[in-house]
């Protein structure tokens, strides 16, 4: 029940800071200017890349860049697509991109496996107290 509550808050806490950083934060558009590379693949030919968009967006005169938090394969990523950029008014530094695997694809199930991993404990002690009936030796009769 432990590792279901775990996961269970773990997803709650997650999702609660995605929602809070897209309730406060603004829209604009940026464009695809070059593409990472996931540090743990090699560069071969017969490889399938993982790679995450770095989009430039602009707030008044300033550009800024960011990359996206999932890796995709290379032919997901097209150099100068739009994309739109989530960034904290605040702090335009902090940016996350819309359109490359949202955050709640990712934490979604955590919550959901915690939540459904403390519905199956709870129900199997429910079945358990319903229909476990312990085996009782007969007593001896007293004389």
């Amino acid at each position: 029940m432990l590792p279901g509550l775990a996961l269970l808050g773990w997803g709650l806490v997650e999702l609660a800071a995605e929602l809070g950083f897209n309730l406060g934060s603004q829209k604009v558009e940026g464009k695809i200017v070059a593409t990472a590379y996931f540090t743990g693949y090699s560069k071969s030919k017969n490889a399938a890349f993982l790679v995450t968009p770095v989009v430039e967006y602009k707030i008044g005169d300033n550009s800024y860049q960011t990359k996206g938090k999932y890796y995709v394969t290379e032919s997901e990523v097209k150099i100068s697509t739009t994309l739109n950029v989530w960034y904290n008014p605040n702090d335009p530094t902090e940016a996350r991109i819309d359109n490359f695997r949202t955050d709640y694809a990712n934490v979604m199930p955590l919550a959901v496996i915690g939540l459904a991993e403390i519905g199956f404990i709870v129900m199997a002690f429910i079945l358990i107290k319903l229909f476990w009936k312990p085996k009782t030796l007969p007593l001896e009769a007293k004389k």
